[in-house]
């Protein structure tokens, strides 16, 4: 949300950004003690807005809140960009949404707020789907684009080297899916390495004996974090085929194509869209030895390849797209006036 919000910046539109854990971009509810919890009776302050875009409001606070800035006049508007309903049990992030063990931060807030909210942004077809049952109004499908810097300083691909960026902590079943193809491109000299941009923790025992692992190291602030792409030769994005990752966007496919390199990603609806947009620069697998035949190929021409990728993304800037949001948050600004 911060790239649309800067993009329309750039463009001359009155938007604020409130950085999520920043002083400001703590509400200023009145709250109250009940036998359930903390519950919200008002607004110590009114924010200064016509309307206020929550980003997966999951705590009871934020979703007590809409009402009452309602209330004020203020428009509210909820954007997605996960199905935090099936998540993986073995992912980091998965008892902070299970009501059971987060009371006060979890899905069914989340599905108060999408009740309460004007309207509802997602960022994928299969979570428009997810999330209309629940929502007032048609979520509105508002793809992830990548803003200008993530393009600045990029260098053509080195010969060598297949990666991926992630974590098992959040992608615990993902990169199996691409394991075999991988040992295969590298037992036949493919590529002599797998570079993970992240912190490749347990990475190689998911791989398999026998591929070279290399690690960027970690996290890194999110400004630095295009270049630790720049490693790769060609980019997987392996997804475990399921309801959480058919609601996945094509945004890690899209970093690495912002960098110049090209992509094998998993037959999901979202990067069939995405690779029916990028001139060949990105391809999607459904089966080990599609895997390693998309591999070599898109190893097999690192020049063109590279040209392929920047003229994919050139069209997928966000500052080409970001009116698409004004749009939705005028809507919801429509809807609030005639409640």
């Amino acid at each position: 949300m911060i790239w649309p919000g800067e993009a329309l910046l750039r463009k001359g539109y009155d938007v604020t950004i409130h950085v999520a854990g920043s002083p400001e971009s703590r509400l200023q509810a009145l709250m109250t003690n009940t036998p359930s919890g903390p519950t919200v009776i008002g607004m110590e302050e009114t924010p200064p807005y016509d309307v206020v875009v929550f980003q997966r409001p999951m705590a009871r606070h934020l979703a007590e809140s809409i009402p009452h800035l309602q209330a004020a006049g203020i428009a509210v508007v909820v954007e997605l960009d996960d199905n935090f309903e099936e998540l993986d049990p073995r992912n980091v992030a998965w008892p902070g949404v299970q009501p059971a063990k987060s009371p006060d931060s979890n899905y069914l807030w989340l599905r108060a707020a999408i009740r309460a909210a004007d309207i509802v942004t997602v960022s994928t077809d299969h979570l428009r789907q997810v999330y209309a049952k629940w929502a007032n109004v048609e979520p509105i499908v508002l793809r992830n684009y990548l803003p200008p810097h993530h393009g600045i300083g990029v260098t053509p691909p080195i010969p060598g080297t297949v990666g991926w960026s992630g974590g098992l902590n959040t992608h615990p079943r993902d990169l199996p899916i691409a394991a075999t193809g991988i040992q295969q491109t590298v037992r036949d000299g493919t590529f002599s390495r797998f570079y993970v941009s992240g912190t490749g923790t347990g990475v190689e025992r998911q791989l398999g004996t026998g591929v070279p692992l290399v690690a960027s190291g970690g996290w890194v602030p999110i400004e630095e974090y295009p270049a630790t792409l720049d490693p790769v030769s060609v980019g997987v994005v392996p997804l475990n085929p399921g309801p959480f990752n058919e609601s996945k966007s094509w945004l890690k496919g899209l970093e690495f194509l912002g960098r110049g390199r090209t992509v094998v990603a998993s037959h999901t609806s979202e990067y069939n869209c995405l690779a029916s947009l990028s001139n060949g620069a990105l391809v999607t697998a459904q089966s080990p030895k599609q895997w390693a035949k998309l591999l070599r190929a898109r190893a097999a021409d690192m020049d063109f390849s590279y040209w392929q990728a920047l003229t994919a993304v050139k069209y997928l800037g966000i500052d080409s797209h970001a009116e698409m949001w004004m749009s939705a948050w005028v809507q919801a600004r429509g809807e609030r006036m005639a409640a």
